[in-house]
C-alpha cells in the first residue's frame, strides 16, 4: 500500500470519530452480538478504537469486497446527555455529513453529491438516513449512512456499494441496514 493512500485511510478514520463524545474514557459499551452473515454482507472485522469513547466499529463485506457495511456503536458524551433521541440522531447526522463534506475538501473525494435525508420515527427513538453519491478516484460509489440513539449509545451504519449496482440493491441495503439497527437495539435493551 503506498503511503498517499494510508495517509488517506487514516484522514477517513479520523473524519468518522464522532466529535459530540468528548473525553468520556470510561464507557461500558454494550458489546453487540451481531450475526456473521447478514444479507449478502459477511463479518470481517470487529475493531475497537484506542480511546474507548469512540467505541467500535464491526466492519461486513460482500464476497467480492464490492460493497462494504460499518456499524460504529459509541457513547454519547455526558454533556450531551440531557438531550432527546431526536437531538442526539439530528447532531450525529451533521456530524457524519460533515465529515463527508471535509472529505471532500481535503481532496479523498472528488465531489459528494447529498440525495436528501429521510426520519423513520419509532415509539422509543428515531432513524435518520442520508444517501449520498460519492465521486472517488476510483469510481462512482452510493453511500447510505443511518443514524439512531439508544440509551446513551449512537448505533451508526454506513454501507457503501459502486453506484452502478445500487438499483439492484436498493431494497436489501435497507433490509440489511434495519435488521443490524434492531440486532443493536435488542441488545441495548436487553442490557
Amino acid at each position: 500500500m503506498k503511503k498517499r493512500e494510508i495517509a488517506l485511510l487514516v484522514a477517513l478514520l479520523w473524519f468518522y470519530q464522532p466529535f459530540c463524545i468528548g473525553k468520556n474514557t470510561d464507557t461500558n459499551l454494550v458489546k453487540i452480538p451481531f450475526p456473521d452473515i447478514v444479507g449478502t454482507f459477511i463479518k470481517i472485522d470487529t475493531h475497537y478504537f484506542e480511546n474507548p469513547a469512540f467505541g467500535y466499529v464491526v466492519t461486513f463485506k460482500t464476497l467480492d469486497a464490492s460493497e462494504v457495511l460499518d456499524v460504529y456503536i459509541f457513547p454519547v458524551d455526558a454533556k450531551f446527555a440531557q438531550l432527546e433521541n431526536k437531538q442526539l440522531v439530528d447532531i450525529f447526522l451533521l456530524e457524519a455529513q460533515q465529515g463527508i463534506n471535509d472529505a471532500v475538501k481535503l481532496g479523498i473525494y472528488t465531489k459528494a453529491d447529498k440525495h436528501g435525508v429521510i426520519a423513520y420515527p419509532f415509539d422509543n427513538y428515531y432513524i435518520l438516513k442520508s444517501q449520498y453519491t460519492i465521486q472517488t478516484a476510483h469510481g462512482e460509489l452510493y453511500s447510505v449512512i443511518y443514524i439512531t440513539e439508544y440509551n446513551g449509545t449512537v448505533i451508526k451504519l454506513r454501507i457503501s456499494i459502486p453506484n452502478k449496482s445500487k438499483n439492484d440493491v436498493l431494497d436489501e441495503i435497507e433490509t440489511t441496514a434495519f435488521e443490524l439497527i434492531q440486532v443493536a437495539l435488542d441488545a441495548l435493551q436487553s442490557s
